[in-house]
């Protein structure tokens, strides 16, 4: 429906108390509300903060005509005004243009020598209807410019009436589509030009800030439907169903509700995702001798299915160089689980290689009771929760948002060289998000995953997951 009709709506509650029960990375970034702007954004519906930006964005998206481009343009006679309309454009994402020097020329008519034909133009307080009329009608007739807002300080010079009359004037003699908002500042006699310019297909607001968010309410819509309106592309992913499925059934008829780190890394490889070989030792001469067959430098970490965050727990201790040290570690993780989580099964220690070290990026999926599946992809590493760089997409996702989720994270400029660093392989983790994906849609009984961190490396050079962890439900 979103393509065809603009939807608005109001969703209270985005204060989030329950999250700190959560067990995953994934789950405790995907609050609810953050899922719900995901879904909503994916359908191109708005969501408004209060009833009051829901009644004044209705208004502008029933009665305005979508915006040819991105180009918006303020006409004011109060610097003041203007200045509050610019930070609000910023704010609401409304891109102001650089007006052009032959449309600067033609404004300069209608202001006096100390007025700006920057933008904001700035008609000053000395503006009169005709100076309104001719800039706005300058502004309509050029087809770079894309939509107008018209802000207006009450003074002694025009009287708001003039202003509304302009306004319309203008519209009707340039005879174009083109959007138009206007903010009448002042008393009484302001707000009933408001209304009758509003009654008449130009939304007005009592302030500057109301005008430009309602102006960026209507382009956020053409955004989003033009997103709509492109065609998708979903890859095919090949993966081994069955192997996984057989693995998570084991381990639910044990009547588990997370797989260890062996069996979770025995389903992503399932759908070919890329994870560093585990060897599973069970005394600390085992790990010696896989740590020499997998070669130094090592990292051990048990393996017990009541362990989820091994760190926290001291069930991991990285970068061991010798036999000695090796021992030593299987020794300390074995003593740490026992201690700190005495109901604990331990199974063994895995013995992994050292991974060579690359960008740190989380990709992850956790099961939202009302939205089903919500991929997520954001900043790694111990400190995702603080960080919280991350974007969400309710699954199935196209390859289209996968790549707009990478490029919609802050750590995405890292991923792209940032200052010297060489660019990373993206194209990596858009396959990655691909097949969390296709693994989410095939096995209602996983409740959530979380591989963090992911090393992305250098463009060609592929990914590497380093920690895998599956959480269970009985679907």
């Amino acid at each position: 429906v979103s393509p065809i009709k603009p939807i608005i709506v109001l969703k209270a509650g985005r204060a989030e108390r329950a999250l700190g029960a959560i067990r995953s990375h994934t789950g405790s970034l995907a609050g609810s509300d953050a899922v719900v702007d995901a879904a909503l954004e994916q359908c191109g519906v708005i969501r408004a903060p209060t009833f009051i930006e829901l009644f004044d964005w209705a208004v502008a998206l029933a009665e305005l005509p979508l915006p040819k481009g991105e180009n918006v343009v303020i006409v004011t006679n109060g610097g003041g005004a203007g200045v509050m309309a610019t930070d609000a454009a910023e704010a609401y994402g409304v891109k102001l243009m650089d007006i052009p020097p032959d449309l600067a020329e033609r404004l300069r008519r209608y202001m006096p020598p100390f007025g700006s034909t920057l933008n904001p133009v700035d008609l000053t307080g000395m503006a009169t209807k005709e100076w309104y009329k001719g800039a706005i009608l300058e502004l309509l007739k050029d087809d770079r410019v894309h939509a107008i807002a018209v802000l207006y300080c009450h003074t002694a010079v025009t009287h708001p009436r003039e202003i509304a009359d302009a306004i319309l004037e203008a519209r009707r003699e340039a005879g174009v589509e083109k959007p138009i908002v206007a903010s009448l500042i002042g008393g009484e006699e302001c707000l009933n030009e408001i209304e009758r310019l509003t009654s008449e297909g130009v939304p007005s607001y009592e302030s500057p800030e109301k005008a430009m968010a309602a102006l960026g309410a209507l382009f956020r819509y053409k955004r989003l439907r033009d997103k709509l309106l492109r065609p998708r592309t979903y890859p095919e992913v090949k993966a081994d169903v069955e192997l996984a499925r057989s693995v998570i059934e084991k381990a639910l008829s044990e009547g588990r509700s997370a797989l260890t780190p062996l069996e979770a890394a025995q389903v992503a490889k399932a759908y070919g995702i890329p994870v560093l070989e585990k060897r599973l030792t069970k005394t600390p001469e085992e790990a010696v001798k896989a740590a020499e067959e997998v070669g130094y430098p090592v990292v051990l970490e048990v393996e017990s299915p009541q362990v989820i965050h091994k760190t926290e727990v001291g069930g991991i201790i990285l970068d061991l160089k010798s036999g000695e040290e090796v021992a030593e570690a299987f020794r300390r993780i074995v003593e740490n689980v026992k201690s700190r989580v005495p109901e604990a099964e331990i199974k063994g220690v895995i013995v992994r290689r050292m991974a060579p070290k690359g960008v740190e990026v989380l990709i992850g999926m956790h099961r939202d009771p009302f939205f089903g599946p919500v991929i997520a992809f954001g900043s790694g590493g111990v400190l995702v929760e603080l960080i919280r760089d991350v974007t969400f997409r309710v699954a199935p996702i196209s390859l289209e948002e996968a790549r707009e989720m990478v490029e919609s994270t802050r750590i995405y400029r890292v991923l792209r060289g940032f200052r010297d660093q060489p660019e990373c392989d993206v194209e990596a983790v858009v396959d990655v998000l691909l097949r969390v994906s296709r693994l989410a849609m095939d096995l209602p009984e996983v409740s959530d995953v979380d591989i963090n961190p992911f090393f992305v490396y250098e463009k060609g050079r592929g990914g590497m997951a380093i920690d895998v962890k599956i959480l269970l439900r009985k679907a």
